[in-house]
């Protein structure tokens, strides 16, 4: 079963960064008028409002809340900078664990908020790959809980306990 504080927790993690997302998002679109900016901008914009939604079925104890906020979060657990491609993902709270591919570094950097980062052929500074660890430890909850339950997608959530 799903601790009511961890619903609640995860919930509001959901919806504050969806939120916060929506108006980052919005921000970067009304400060570059180009059309490529704003293609790029649009399915982050459909992310952070998919996680308003999944942020409040998860406090509200919605219908498949849980099924719904796992890819919620798996979404945001890979980051990668790559000659080809860049993608970095984050909303509510992040952890990045990360390892530099040029020189073998290691490192970690945080935040509070939400932002996103997608670049394509464009090389950056430092080549890494890594992860967000509160994403997957979020993830790994709620999977976890979904498969101990035998819930699927389409069920009701899980009464929450205290």
């Amino acid at each position: 079963m799903l601790p009511t504080w961890l619903r609640r927790l995860l919930g509001i993690l959901a919806l504050g960064g969806g939120a916060t997302g929506i108006a980052v998002t919005l921000q970067v679109m009304m400060l570059n008028v180009g059309v490529a900016a704003w293609l790029m901008s649009m399915p982050f914009l459909a992310y952070y409002a998919y996680g308003v939604a999944c942020g409040l079925l998860l406090i509200e104890a919605g219908e498949d809340s849980l099924g719904a906020n796992q890819w919620y979060w798996l979404l945001q657990v890979p980051v990668f900078q790559a000659k080809l491609l860049q993608f970095s993902l984050s909303s509510g709270l992040s952890l990045y664990l990360w390892c530099g591919l040029d020189h073998a570094r290691i490192g970690f950097n945080g935040m509070v908020g939400s932002a996103w980062h997608f670049a394509f052929l464009q090389a950056p500074e430092t080549p890494l790959v890594g992860f967000n660890a509160v994403a997957l430890a979020a993830f790994l909850t709620l999977w976890r809980l979904r498969r101990t339950s035998g819930a699927s997608f389409g069920a009701p959530i899980l009464p929450a306990t205290d």
